[in-house]
């Protein structure tokens, strides 16, 4: 799944016009997320997930919206703030603003008091990237232990899903 030749390869026969391609190992399952758009060529993919996205901040804004006290006009301030990484995810078609809208869902249900459903959703942002992860220490120093009890298992419940779809060599260090 690392293997950058193959990526190179890939890359060449499908006429993407960059130079050097590769993929950084990432947790197997992050590459679902942009799956179905596989089908279309380099650039339709590129258009629909630059839509997929903005949608998703417009999600993440209402979720945000709904579960803290500010209003949509302020949380968009906060997304201007941060305009030159979002300019990133878009031009490089990152999946930060899937991981972010997670998140952001992850905390509307810790502020409804789902807090084993809060921690299920930071499992599905950790197996998108592992950052996410580091929640599972706020949860047991807060001891928060419904949150903590649902990060890890939905951790292993999506680590064991990665290995039925990917097999155990990509898993391996």
């Amino acid at each position: 799944a690392y293997e950058l030749g193959w990526f190179q390869r890939q890359k060449d026969h499908l006429g993407v016009p960059q130079p050097l391609v590769g993929f950084a190992p990432h947790p197997p399952l992050c590459a679902l997320p942009v799956a179905p758009l596989t089908v279309l060529s380099p650039l339709t993919a590129k258009r629909v997930w630059i839509v997929f996205n903005i949608a998703l901040l417009i999600a993440t804004m209402a979720l945000l919206a709904s579960a803290t006290r500010l209003r949509v006009w302020q949380i968009s301030i906060l997304f201007v703030i941060f305009i030159i990484p979002l300019r990133s995810n878009f031009i490089l078609g990152q999946y930060y603003v899937l991981i972010l809208w997670i998140i952001s869902l992850a905390y509307y249900f810790q502020q409804q008091d789902k807090r084993f459903l809060s921690g299920v959703t930071l499992a599905l942002a950790a197996s998108l990237k592992i950052f996410p992860a580091v929640f599972l220490l706020l949860f047991l120093w807060k001891r928060n232990w419904k949150s903590a009890f649902g990060l890890v298992a939905g951790l292993v419940v999506l680590g064991g899903l990665s290995v039925l779809l990917f097999g155990l060599d990509v898993h391996r260090v």
